[in-house]
């Protein structure tokens, strides 16, 4: 394999597992706080993430790196923790909440009839989103029961912790159901790129390394 296809496929990889963490926090700011707190785009990117299924790269599921950028920089934050950076218990949650949706997909490949329903899903869920912004509460709502009726019920299941008083809202709970939906996504299209739980250890320092350009191209780009 030549230079740049390592580099690609690497590139891949930290874009998937930007996707998927940046899921798992909006996951978090929903059930915490009842609102994305200002991620809007990021909330964007998410939920059309879902609906890309046929992009010649993994940039393109996303909208392009721009819509990860937040995903990145906790990519970074995770990557690069030190004793100065101290793991908190959001810091926890989500890292449960990640191994959790990477467990949940595990578990989904060995489902082709369930695989089959949620693609012919997201397929009616795509067609009303042409009427609707991605984004609308129907087309969450959509995306929320899809998941609901299909990876809700593998005998593996997530506990979403939070605010009841924001659980109990069916908006919220729409948007924190469809935004699992996107880390599965994520999660999907980062063992497409070959990942490996031990890359976590053994590459670090490369994940680490590719990030920071990434966001540092973010930030050359003109506004």
């Amino acid at each position: 394999m030549s230079a740049n296809r390592n580099t690609d496929v690497m590139r891949d990889r930290i874009l998937a597992l930007a996707g998927l963490l940046q899921a798992t926090f909006l996951v978090q700011q929903i059930a915490r706080q009842g609102t994305v707190m200002g991620e809007a785009e990021a909330f964007r990117s998410s939920i059309e993430s879902i609906f890309v299924t046929d992009a010649d790269t993994v940039e393109e599921v996303y909208g392009g790196v721009a819509g990860l950028a937040l995903g990145l920089r906790l990519l970074r934050y995770h990557l690069a923790g030190t004793s100065e950076i101290p793991t908190t218990s959001s810091d926890r949650e989500r890292i449960r909440y990640f191994f959790s949706i990477i467990r949940l997909e595990r578990q989904l490949q060995s489902h082709s009839a369930m695989l089959t329903r949620i693609g012919a899903g997201i397929e009616l869920a795509r067609n009303q989103a042409r009427h609707l912004a991605v984004t609308h509460p129907d087309i969450v709502a959509s995306l929320a029961t899809l998941y609901t009726e299909t990876i809700s019920t593998l005998d593996f299941r997530i506990l979403v912790s939070g605010e009841q008083v924001h659980l109990s809202r069916a908006e919220n709970a729409n948007g924190v159901r469809a935004l699992l939906l996107a880390g599965v996504r994520s999660a999907v299209l980062l063992y497409q790129r070959g990942w490996r739980r031990w890359m976590l250890l053994f590459q670090r320092r490369a994940l680490l390394d590719t990030t920071v350009k990434l966001l540092e191209s973010l930030e050359e780009s003109p506004h």
